[in-house]
């Protein structure tokens, strides 16, 4: 009987044990939880920042295009050329502010040597034009022809670096959306592993408890009608004797004490 209950004492604190995994399991689990969707919030928030970033880039790029093209500051400089129009002098001046401005921006968007190398050279040729804008402003009866090839600059080297920071642009756009791809499905393959594996554990966890619960059950029962037995065998109208397996006397009952004047302590 001792044993009996020994081994019901047991399964009561397996069964603690298993809901005390339970609960630590849960508690782990929901800081895993919580670093999946801080994880996810990184890859939006980077994802975002980078696009705003490549937002602003795209945009300094088109003005540093406008600036410098058709209508911008080789149109206008052409004009001043052939004219002297002090109009066309404001618009440079304008041009250039603009320029630079937008050159301004791009170098501190961008980070790589090959990137910031172009916009030098943009810059540079731009300085270049400038102090050919003021020989041009300060010399005087010659013809256009001459003064043309007097403030002749190639635009060779602009143009590469224009096309490098294009491409270079298109490029960081393209493994920006790979890297967040990238991460996002890891994020996701972390996600399902770990409700698998959430979902694992638990079911694992339920079945034990269910069968911990029924050994109890039963345990209880057996003890239950053991001692009903028990109690049937004391208050018999008859000497009624119980012999364990070794031979020994386990016990007995009133009947039997009376017939033989032994208690069961002797």
């Amino acid at each position: 009987m001792n044993s009996k209950k020994k081994q019901l004492a047991r399964l009561g604190k397996y069964s603690n044990y298993v809901t005390g995994f339970i609960l630590v399991f849960v508690i782990l689990f929901s800081f895993y939880a919580i670093g999946l969707i801080n994880r996810f919030t990184v890859i939006n928030q980077s994802w975002h920042q980078y696009t705003s970033k490549m937002v602003m880039v795209s945009d300094e790029l088109a003005k540093l295009q406008s600036a410098l093209g058709y209508g911008g500051f080789i149109h206008n400089f052409k004009n001043y050329l052939i004219r002297k129009d002090p109009a066309n002098w404001q618009l440079l001046k304008q041009d250039i502010r603009q320029i630079n401005q937008a050159l301004d921006n791009l170098n501190s968007y961008f980070e790589y040597e090959e990137e910031l190398v172009a916009v030098k050279s943009i810059r540079m040729t731009v300085a270049a034009y400038e102090a050919k804008l003021l020989l041009l402003k300060n010399t005087s009866n010659l013809a256009v022809k001459d003064l043309d090839e007097l403030v002749k600059q190639s635009d060779e080297e602009a143009l590469q670096a224009l096309s490098i920071l294009k491409n270079r642009t298109h490029e960081l756009n393209i493994k920006q959306q790979q890297d967040t791809s990238l991460a996002f499905k890891q994020a996701m393959n972390w996600m399902y592993f770990g409700s698998f594996l959430f979902a694992l554990v638990l079911l694992f966890s339920f079945l034990l408890l269910k069968v911990l619960s029924y050994l109890k059950s039963a345990t209880q029962d057996l003890i239950t009608t053991v001692e009903d037995g028990e109690l049937l065998m004391q208050h018999a109208p008859d000497p009624m004797i119980r012999v364990a397996e070794n031979g020994t006397i386990a016990n007995c009952n009133l009947q039997l004490e009376s017939l033989f004047g032994y208690k069961k302590t002797n």
